[in-house]
């Protein structure tokens, strides 16, 4: 018995063999082969299928980060008093989403009711006083404060009063003198300085600090040589300042001669406790 594989096996030419009939595969390349194309809208699902892929291993990877950020926040022990130690609060987790145009994540926007710790500002408490802003005219209000009588003079309390949104010092001496007539034209010379500067005054916001004024009651003084005159107030300027302040009374009197001085002030101080 012989075996398939036997070369006797195979069929003699003219026996029916393979050159007597085509074969199939034969047949088929007889024809030229025409290419199909893909169906439309196959390549973009495809793309479409690995974006969304990517989207989703990007997803995957930062809520991983996410978590393990928030868990080690929340475990950094903070020293506290006595030696013992606190744990130190979670912060609010950064979600993070895929982009559109592919596989990277960006941070998602914090959401508008999470509280932030305000910016630390400075106070006027630590602020050293020179380093604080003169004051200056136009945060000004000025008034009279106490008055006291004294031999032939009266002394009054000029008041300056902080009207700014911010704190502001004085320093020094104001410049102080009698107006009268429809113009404010000055009667009379200025007050004169007496005492020392003195030191800076810090005003809060509706602070104030004062000024002495001592007053010469013109009615002591000789008519000719004094040559009194009837004032509508006083002109002041806050030290260091050229714009004035005025501050009406009707009820003074000023001594219109060269050379007479009816007015001295002090420098600004504090006020006077009660």
């Amino acid at each position: 018995m012989k075996r398939p594989s036997d070369p006797g096996d195979l069929p003699e030419p003219g026996e029916g063999g393979a050159e007597d009939a085509p074969s199939e595969i034969a047949e088929v390349f007889r024809h030229p082969v025409t290419l199909l194309a893909p169906p439309p809208g196959a390549f973009a699902a495809v793309r479409r299928r690995a974006r969304s892929a990517r989207r989703r291993r990007a997803a995957v990877l930062g809520a991983v980060v996410t978590g393990c950020v928030a868990a080690a926040v929340f475990l950094v022990p903070v020293p506290g008093g006595g030696g013992a130690s606190s744990v130190r609060p979670a912060a609010p987790p950064v979600s993070v989403l895929p982009s559109e145009g592919g596989d990277r994540a960006t941070p998602a926007p914090v959401p508008s009711g999470t509280a932030r710790p305000p910016a630390a500002r400075p106070s006027a408490s630590s602020t050293p006083v020179s380093q604080i802003t003169a004051c200056r005219s136009a945060q000004l209000k000025i008034a009279f404060g106490d008055s006291e009588g004294a031999a032939g003079s009266v002394e009054r309390a000029l008041v300056f009063v902080n009207t700014g949104p911010r704190p502001c010092t004085l320093y020094g001496f104001p410049g102080v003198s009698l107006v009268g007539g429809a113009t404010g034209r000055q009667i009379g010379s200025p007050a004169e300085r007496t005492g020392t500067a003195g030191e800076p005054v810090l005003l809060r916001q509706g602070g104030s600090a004062e000024a002495g004024l001592r007053m010469a009651q013109v009615a002591n003084y000789d008519a000719k040589t004094c040559a009194p005159q009837k004032a509508r107030g006083l002109r002041v300027y806050p030290p260091d300042e050229r714009d004035a302040l005025f501050l009406p009374d009707d009820t003074l009197l000023g001594c219109a001669a060269t050379g007479v001085i009816t007015l001295s002030v002090t420098a600004v101080h504090s006020p006077t406790a009660p």
